[in-house]
């Protein structure tokens, strides 16, 4: 199945006509504005694959925005096996998200100007928290959707993310003012 969706993904990526003209356009603009050669082929090459977020030094040669592509593909092959990894979304959402504040955090702790800044940045690996945040979210809003939660206007209301801190900064609360009045 993941085949499946890895190759319909590229299949709608390549007959988006306007990324293939972007491919294709980035050439004589790199060219023109003094990158070599081989590092134009390899970052059309990547474009074409939808490979270019992995490879720091080519991830903004020609075709810049297409790394946030490359990232979508990799969760596209990715997401069968996160949906089934995913568990339960109370368990997973908090993690995921501590992840993504982490990973958000990351870039700050290198050197602006290099590779690894970009892959932090950029990388699939370093996004892939942010996914999985919006996998657990849509678990809860079809688990509570399945049980029948709804707010006032009918509609299904999952918990978003504020709430779920708000109500496990609560819990602490609680548990901490029990543990000084026992004293």
């Amino acid at each position: 199945a993941t085949t499946e969706i890895y190759t319909l993904s590229l299949h709608e990526l390549f007959r988006s006509p306007l990324y293939a003209l972007v491919t294709v356009l980035e050439v004589p603009l790199a060219l023109h504005a003094g990158t070599p050669p081989g590092t134009i082929g390899a970052a059309t090459a990547a474009d074409v694959v939808g490979l270019q977020a992995w490879v720091p030094a080519i991830t903004f040669v020609g075709n810049t925005p297409g790394w946030s592509v490359s990232v979508e593909l990799t969760f596209y092959a990715l997401f069968p096996w996160l949906a089934l990894a995913g568990g339960r979304a109370r368990v997973v959402l908090p993690l995921a998200f501590a992840a993504a504040l982490a990973c958000a955090a990351a870039p700050a702790l290198v050197p602006a100007a290099s590779g690894a800044a970009t892959f932090l940045k950029c990388g699939p690996l370093l996004r892939l928290p942010e996914f999985v945040v919006g996998i657990a979210l849509g678990r809860a809003f079809v688990a509570a959707r399945a049980s029948g939660a709804s707010g006032a206007s009918g509609a299904p209301q999952p918990r978003g993310v504020a709430d779920a801190l708000a109500a496990i900064a609560r819990s602490e609360e609680r548990r901490v003012g029990k543990e000084c009045r026992s004293r």
